[in-house]
C-alpha cells in the first residue's frame, strides 16, 4: 500500500459518501476522525478548485481506514469533512488541530457564494498571525445561519511528521482544555525544573560532574518537550517563524547528546564498559552531526537523523545498565526500572511520528508520562549513587582516621562542654532580654514588639484584638508600709493571677513598676471586659501573709483595634481608660472606645 502511494500523485480510492458531522447546541467537543477524508498530493499540484470542482475525479480516504498519523511525508495533505451546525447555537465552536509542529496550514471555508475562504496558520508564520494566542492550531468556525451543511478543505504540510489528529470545540469547553492541559504541563515542567535546579546546586557544591550532567540532560529534554508541544513556540521564539523546524529537530538531537553524557557518566560507561562505549560515542555523534544539518542544512533530514538516534538511545542504555547490573553496580537496578519506563514511551511516541501506529491520547502523551516516571525515579537513583560513593569513601578512609579520631577526642569533648556551657549562657541572655528577671513576663520592649505583631495580624485577618492595661492601686503605700520585699511578693502574686486567667494564645507582660499589659488576640471589647472584671475580683480576694492579708485591688484600662483606625496607638487609649478608671474610684473596669 505505501509503494503505492508513492507511485501515484494522488490517493484514489473507490467512491464512498462521507459522513457528516452533526454540532448540536448542546455539543462541547466532537473527534472528527470519523468524518474526515484524506488526499494526498504528492505533486503539490492540485488547489481548492480542482478539488471542490472535481470530486468525481479525485477521491478521497477517510481517515478511519489510513489513521492520523503518516510519518515523515512531504507531500501535500488535504483534509475534508462536512459539518452541520445546529441553528439554535448560541457559541463559537473552533477546529483544534492537536499538533503543533505542522509547517503550513490552510482552511477553506464555504463563503456561500460558490467561493472559498482562506485562513492560514504554521510554524512557517508568526505566531501572532493566529486567531487565538494558543501552542496548537485554531481556526474559528464560522457556521451558517440557515443550519445548512457546510464542507471545509484543509491544507497541510511539513518537512517533519505529519499528522493530522482534528477535533471541534465549543469556547467554552475550550477554555477548560486550556486550564486543565495548563495543569497538567505545569506541573510536568515543574517537576522537571525543580530536579534541573536540584541537581545544579548540588553541583555547585559538591563538584560532581554527574549532577552537571544530570542538569544538562533535564534542561535539553525540557526545551525539546517545549518544543513539540508548541510552548516554545508560543513563549520562547514566536518571532522566529522561519527557525521553528529547525529548532525543533536540533532540540531532538540536544536531548541524545546530553542524555548518554548522563547515562555514561552514571553507569560508568567511560571507565568500565568499554563495549558499550563506542555505541555511545556513535550515536553521540550522530546527534551532534543532527544539531549541526538542523542549523545549516536539510532539517528534514536532521530529524530524521535525530529521531532515528532517540528511538535507539533506550534500548542501548537499557543494555548497558543490564551490564552494570551484572557486574554488581547497585544503583543501576532503579536505573533500569526508570529507563525501561522510558523505552516504552519512546518507542510509542517514536512510532507514531513514524506512521507506524495511530496516534491517540496514549500514544500522544507516552512520551512526556514515562519521561516523568523517569525523572523522578533517576533523581532517587542519583541521590542513591551519591550515597554509594560516599560509603565507598568513607569505608577507604576510616581505617586512617581512626587514630586522628582518638587523638581529637579529649580535644572535641572539651569543645563540646565549652559550647554546650556557651549555648546554655546565649539561652538565659536571651531569656533575660525579653522576660522580666522577677515576674518571669515580658518585658517593656518585648510586650512593645508582640502588641505590633499581633496588630499587623489583625489587621491582616480581620480579627478582633483587644489590649488591657492594669495597675495596682496604692502600691506606693504598700511599699512604704511593708517595705519593697514585701511588694515584690505582691506583684509576683498578681503575675501568676493574671497567667492562670489567661489563653496561650493571650500575652502578659510587666510593662513597667506595678503596671502590666494584656495582649488579647480574637477578643472583642465584651469578651475583654469580662475578662478584666474576672480578674479584678480575683486581685480582690488575695491573701498576702507578706502584707497582712490587706485587701489589694487593682484599676484597669480596655482598649480594642479598629481596623479603619490601624495605626491608632493602642498603650496610650488603654492607659487612658486606666486613668479614668483610677480617678472614678479604682478598683474598677473602664473601656475606652
Amino acid at each position: 500500500m505505501l509503494l503505492l502511494e508513492l507511485m501515484m500523485p494522488y490517493q484514489v480510492a473507490a467512491n464512498s459518501d462521507p459522513l457528516i458531522a452533526h454540532i448540536s447546541p448542546t455539543a462541547s467537543q466532537l473527534d472528527l476522525s470519523p468524518y474526515v477524508s484524506v488526499l494526498v498530493d504528492r505533486e503539490h499540484a492540485l488547489t481548492i478548485e480542482d478539488l471542490s470542482g472535481f470530486v468525481s475525479t479525485l477521491q478521497f480516504r477517510s481517515l478511519s481506514e489510513t489513521g492520523n498519523s503518516f510519518g515523515f511525508d512531504k507531500a501535500v495533505y488535504w483534509a475534508r469533512f462536512s459539518i452541520k451546525f445546529d441553528h439554535l447555537l448560541k457559541q463559537s465552536f473552533y477546529l483544534h488541530v492537536d499538533y503543533p509542529m505542522l509547517d503550513s496550514l490552510i482552511l477553506f471555508s464555504e463563503d456561500g457564494n460558490g467561493g472559498f475562504t482562506r485562513n492560514m496558520t504554521g510554524d512557517n508564520y508568526p505566531f501572532k498571525q493566529r486567531d487565538l494566542s494558543f501552542r496548537n492550531f485554531l481556526f474559528e468556525l464560522h457556521p451558517s445561519p440557515s443550519g445548512s451543511i457546510q464542507t471545509y478543505y484543509l491544507r497541510l504540510q511539513t518537512q517533519g511528521s505529519m499528522q493530522i489528529p482534528l477535533t471541534v470545540w465549543s469556547s467554552s469547553a475550550l477554555i477548560e482544555l486550556a486550564d486543565s492541559t495548563g495543569l497538567a504541563y505545569g506541573f510536568f515542567y515543574g517537576v522537571m525544573i525543580v530536579l534541573m535546579l536540584a541537581a545544579a546546586v548540588a553541583y555547585l557544591f559538591l563538584r560532581d560532574f554527574l549532577f552537571l550532567s544530570y542538569a544538562l540532560y533535564l534542561l535539553s529534554f525540557m526545551l525539546f518537550q517545549l518544543s513539540l508541544n508548541g510552548f516554545g513556540y508560543q513563549y520562547l521564539w514566536p518571532e522566529m517563524s522561519g527557525w521553528v523546524n529547525r529548532i525543533n529537530a536540533m532540540s531532538i538531537g540536544n536531548v541524545v547528546v546530553f542524555g548518554f553524557l548522563f547515562c555514561g557518566t552514571f553507569l560508568r560507561v567511560w571507565q568500565q564498559q568499554d563495549r558499550f562505549r563506542y555505541f555511545y560515542y556513535v550515536l553521540m555523534g550522530v546527534g551532534v552531526f543532527s544539531m549541526l544539518l538542523s542549523l545549516f542544512g536539510d532539517y528534514s533530514i536532521a530529524v530524521v537523523f535525530a529521531a532515528s538516534a532517540g528511538i535507539l538511545m533506550p534500548p542501548v542504555v537499557l543494555v548497558s545498565t543490564i551490564h552494570s547490573i551484572l557486574a554488581g553496580y547497585r544503583p543501576a537496578r532503579f536505573f533500569l526500572l526508570a529507563w525501561g519506563i522510558f523505552l516504552m514511551g519512546v518507542f510509542s511516541a517514536g512510532l507514531v511520528y513514524f506512521g507506524w501506529i495511530e496516534r491517540d491520547f496514549y500514544t500522544h502523551n507516552s512520551m512526556q508520562i514515562a519521561s516523568l516516571i523517569e525523572v523522578l525515579i533517576l533523581g532517587y537513583v542519583l541521590m542513591q549513587n551519591v550515597r554509594q560513593l560516599n560509603l565507598e569513601k568513607i569505608s577507604a578512609t576510616q581505617d586512617a582516621s581512626k587514630y586522628l579520631e582518638q587523638l581529637n577526642q579529649g580535644l572535641e569533648a572539651l569543645v563540646e562542654e565549652r559550647t554546650r556551657e556557651l549555648n546554655e549562657k546565649n539561652s538565659q541572655l536571651s531569656d533575660l532580654a525579653l522576660h522580666d528577671s522577677m515576674t518571669g513576663l515580658l518585658n517593656h520592649n518585648a510586650s512593645i514588639e508582640q502588641l505590633n505583631l499581633l496588630r499587623k495580624a489583625a489587621q491582616r485577618y480581620g480579627y478582633d484584638f483587644s489590649v488591657v492595661m492594669i495597675d495596682i492601686d496604692f502600691f506606693k503605700a504598700v511599699n512604704d508600709r511593708y517595705g519593697h520585699p514585701a511588694g515584690d511578693q505582691l506583684i509576683i502574686a498578681i503575675s501568676q493571677v493574671l497567667t492562670q486567667s489567661l489563653r496561650e494564645s493571650d500575652v502578659c507582660g510587666r510593662y513597667g513598676g506595678e503596671e502590666f499589659i494584656l495582649l488579647l488576640p480574637e477578643t472583642s471589647a465584651e469578651l475583654a471586659i469580662n475578662l478584666a472584671q474576672a480578674i479584678r475580683l480575683k486581685i480582690a480576694a488575695l491573701e498576702i501573709a507578706a502584707i497582712d492579708n490587706t485587701p489589694i485591688t487593682a484599676s484597669f484600662g480596655v482598649a480594642v483595634f479598629d481596623s479603619e483606625q490601624p495605626k491608632t496607638d493602642l498603650i496610650s487609649k488603654a492607659d487612658k481608660a486606666l486613668y479614668k478608671a483610677k480617678e472614678s474610684g479604682r478598683n474598677r473596669v473602664v473601656f475606652e472606645a
